[in-house]
C-alpha cells in the first residue's frame, strides 16, 4: 500500500492532507508531484515546505514553459513513445475542452529523440480522444502522423513544408500547444 496518494486535488499521506498547487499539466505531472512530495518528506523536509517548493516548478527542461512567438503563446510537450503520446493526448484533450480556441500542432521528425524513425507506435496511442478537434501536423514524418489522426477522426491539417514555426504561424492568435516527437529547442520557437 502506498503511503502517499493523490485524492480530490491534494496529496494525502502519513503527515495528513497537503495542498500542492501546480501549473504543470497532465496526469504524469500529478504523479511526479506526488513522488517529489513523498521523497522530500522521506528525506526530512516538512510536507508544507516541500509542497511550497514543488509549486514553484513551472517547467521541466523547457517543457510546458510558455514561449511568446508573434501573436502566439506556445506551450511545448514532448512525445517519444506510446506512453508519452497518451499523456500528451490527454493533456491536449483536457486543455481543448477547457479552451476550445486553443490550437494544437503535432510535429514528428525522422531524427533526434522521439522515435521519429518508427511511426508504427502511433497506432498504440489513443488519438481518438482528439476526434473532431482541429490539429495541424508538421515535420518530416508529418504525413504518417496525419494519416493516424485522420483514421482517429481528427480534423487534421498538414503543413507541407514540415516547418514547425510555419505551422504555428498558421494558427489563429492565442494559445498553441505543440507536441514534438523530435527534439526541439526553445531557440527553435523563435
Amino acid at each position: 500500500e502506498p503511503q502517499w496518494v493523490w485524492r480530490d486535488g491534494a496529496a494525502e499521506g502519513p503527515e495528513g492532507r497537503v495542498e500542492v498547487p501546480t501549473v504543470l499539466p497532465g496526469h504524469a505531472a500529478t504523479v511526479n508531484v506526488l513522488f517529489a512530495l513523498a521523497s522530500a518528506v522521506a528525506m526530512g523536509a516538512s510536507p508544507d515546505r516541500a509542497a511550497a517548493e514543488i509549486a514553484r516548478v513551472e517547467n521541466v527542461d523547457g517543457r510546458y514553459a510558455p514561449h511568446r512567438y508573434g501573436e502566439h503563446e506556445i506551450r511545448v510537450l514532448l512525445a517519444k513513445n506510446p506512453a508519452s503520446w497518451t499523456e500528451s493526448i490527454e493533456t491536449l484533450a483536457t486543455a481543448h475542452a477547457d479552451d476550445p480556441g486553443r490550437s494544437i500542432v503535432l510535429m514528428m521528425g525522422a531524427r533526434g529523440a522521439g522515435g521519429g524513425q518508427d511511426t508504427a507506435m502511433l497506432w498504440d496511442a489513443p488519438f481518438e480522444r482528439l476526434a473532431g478537434v482541429p490539429v495541424t501536423t508538421t515535420g518530416s514524418r508529418g504525413d504518417e502522423l496525419a494519416l493516424r489522426l485522420a483514421v482517429a477522426g481528427v480534423d487534421v491539417r498538414r503543413t507541407e513544408s514540415g516547418d514547425l514555426m510555419e505551422a504555428v504561424e498558421r494558427q489563429p492568435p492565442g494559445a498553441v500547444d505543440v507536441v514534438a516527437a523530435q527534439a526541439i529547442s526553445a531557440n527553435g520557437l523563435g
